[in-house]
Formats: structure tokens, C-alpha cells, sequence
């Protein structure tokens, strides 16, 4: 009835619907759609947003599954229940033009321009405690959540980004950035989050049982 209403073709193969925040790595959010076509045939729709949005969108059964890696708390995980998919070591990457700050790593890269998440992200909270522990200071030229403006800005030589490897091997493959260090304790740790339901979407259920980075 809703369909027709709209306009709208009702899908015949199983719907699953995927939140996620604009930090995820792209390779992650394909690698979670083929594995969701791996298990059933599918029509998938994906949607980018802040963690607030996308909790909500959780909450009222709008969204099967959310991609993050910042876990609702208190109040807000209320009915929620989630699993770790993947925990990788943080590196810093840069153009070429900054391959000498390897020497003297990591204190090379105090006061030098950085790119980083914004505190949607639970990883900017481990970089200034980092900082803190380590007596560096962050130069932050830009914030923002999408990791491919990130990796943009970063390839462009307007600063470092702090991220996992597997989000930026395209471009050090193509010698756009390099590695400059890793970050000791630090990690990209990713979840995928769903909310209890009467009736469960039996592909987003399968999913959460059995997906992994």
C-alpha cells in the first residue's frame, strides 16, 4: 500500500537498509554489500549521517544496521545491541613532500597541519589523549567526517590524516600518500549496531552473526 502511494515498485528480493557515518572507509561499506549478496539475493539502500541520525533512524526501525565507530551510550543505546568487526593499528599519511617527517617520528609531526574527524568520531578523542600522553601538538587545519575529503585534502598536500591503512591503499599504491609512522594504542575499531525487533530482518540478523573485516 505504502509503495503504491509513493509510486514506488516494491522490491522483490529482501530489503536491507545500512546506516553509516561518512568516516567509514567505502571499501568497508562494498565489502558489507557483497557479503550481504553472498547470502541472499538483495536489494540494498545505504544512507550516510551523523551518529544522532542514525541512531534515530536505528531506533525507529528505519535502518537495519548502522556502520560506526563510536557506540551509543547510556540512554541512546536503549534496545541497541552491537558487535566489534574489525580493530586496526592507526597510522599518519601524507603527500610525498612530507616523507622526511618519518625521521623522528612521531614528535616530528608536532605543529604540522593536520586533517581530522571531528568528535562525531570516537578516534579525534584518542588522537588529543594521544597527543596529551605523547607532548604533541595537533597544527588542525581542517575537520571534517568524510574520509574521502580527507583523503582528497591529504593527497593535495594540505595536511596528515590519521587513519588505518586499509582506507588509503589506493592512494599509496598510486604514490599519493605515504606512511609516515604508526600510532602506538591507537586503533580504527568498527562496529555494526542493531536495534531489537519483533521481527527480524533474518539478512541484517545473518549479518551480525557472521560478518567480519
Amino acid at each position: 500500500m505504502l509503495e503504491a502511494l509513493h509510486d514506488r515498485l516494491k522490491p522483490a528480493r529482501t530489503s536491507l537498509v545500512v546506516g553509516s557515518l561518512d568516516s567509514v572507509s567505502k571499501q568497508l561499506i562494498s565489502h558489507l554489500a557483497k557479503s550481504a549478496f553472498r547470502i541472499a539475493p538483495c536489494q540494498i539502500t545505504l544512507r550516510e549521517g551523523t551518529p544522532a541520525e542514525m541512531i534515530r533512524e536505528l531506533t525507529s526501525h528505519r535502518i537495519d544496521l548502522f556502520l560506526t565507530n563510536f557506540l551509543p551510550a547510556g540512554q541512546e543505546a536503549r534496545g541497541l545491541y552491537h558487535r566489534l568487526i574489525t580493530k586496526k593499528p592507526v597510522s599518519i599519511f601524507g603527500a610525498p613532500k612530507f616523507r622526511a617527517l618519518r625521521k623522528g617520528f612521531p614528535h616530528s609531526i608536532s605543529d604540522q597541519p593536520m586533517i581530522l574527524p571531528t568528535y562525531d568520531s570516537k578516534l579525534r578523542y584518542d588522537l588529543d589523549a594521544w597527543c596529551k600522553a605523547n607532548g604533541i601538538s595537533f597544527n588542525v587545519v581542517t575537520e571534517t567526517q568524510d574520509i574521502s575529503v580527507k583523503k582528497i585534502l591529504a593527497a593535495d598536500g594540505l595536511g596528515l590524516i590519521a587513519t588505518a591503512s586499509h582506507a588509503v591503499t589506493t592512494q599509496v599504491l598510486a604514490a599519493e600518500l605515504v606512511e609516515l609512522g604508526q600510532l602506538d594504542g591507537i586503533f580504527e575499531e568498527l562496529y555494526l549496531v542493531a536495534a531489537t525487533r519483533k521481527i527480524e530482518n533474518p539478512l541484517a540478523a545473518k549479518l551480525m552473526k557472521e560478518f567480519s573485516v
